[in-house]
């Protein structure tokens, strides 16, 4: 089965590769096995992701074919910074980069492809839980819902409904403890006057 993938992906011009992405500069988190994307190329998917941010835990580098068929446009939709690479000594506990082993950054997270004899149309990603219910639920103000969504409407050929979605306010209660609640209570009621008291007095003193 991996093989008849990897067969696919070569006949529209691509390959995954053998790795996991590693970026010390901009990760999430700190996570450096979780690269944090805000480069993206212009096309149809990405025109209006400008600034904002995407991330993916433990992903594959995508690779464009020197050879790939005539006819195809491919475009490297994500890519990571230039400080990445693609670990490929994956039994090792730490991570530094082999330059005869590893591949040096920028790195490709995701590739679409168009054209040919079928015109068929084809996105690639190097991650498969990026838009994972569990992984979203617990973080905000990231654009991995945008791309995959935009991403999904491309592929159907519908253009006119890629966008930038609203964000729903998150809806946030403070529970506080009772000593908590006096604290402010007192300090708003009590010691923010003083000080504004003791304030004035310091300044009408030094102007006697």
């Amino acid at each position: 089965l991996e093989e008849t993938f990897d067969n696919l992906l070569s006949k529209r011009g691509l390959r995954l590769r053998d790795d996991i992405i590693i970026d010390p500069i901009s990760s999430f988190f700190g996570d450096v096995a979780s690269p944090l994307v805000n480069n993206y190329s212009f096309s149809q998917i990405t025109k209006d992701l400008g600034g904002l941010a995407t991330f993916y835990p433990l992903a594959r580098s995508v690779e464009k074919l020197a050879e790939a068929p005539e006819g195809l446009r491919i475009v490297l939709l994500a890519q990571t910074s230039q400080e990445s690479w693609g670990e490929t000594n994956l039994q090792q506990k730490t991570v530094q980069y082999d330059k005869d082993q590893d591949t040096k950054g920028p790195l490709a997270i995701a590739a679409s492809v168009e054209g040919g004899e079928t015109k068929a149309r084809l996105v690639v990603f190097g991650d498969s839980d990026f838009v994972t219910n569990g992984l979203l639920n617990s973080v905000r103000g990231f654009g991995n819902v945008d791309l995959f969504l935009n991403t999904v409407n491309w592929l159907a050929e519908e253009e006119e409904l890629i966008s930038i979605r609203p964000k729903t306010p998150d809806t946030r209660q403070i529970v506080l403890t009772p000593p908590q609640m006096r604290l402010i209570l007192y300090s708003s009621a009590g010691f923010l006057p003083l000080v504004i008291l003791v304030i004035g007095a310091i300044v009408w003193w030094q102007r006697r």
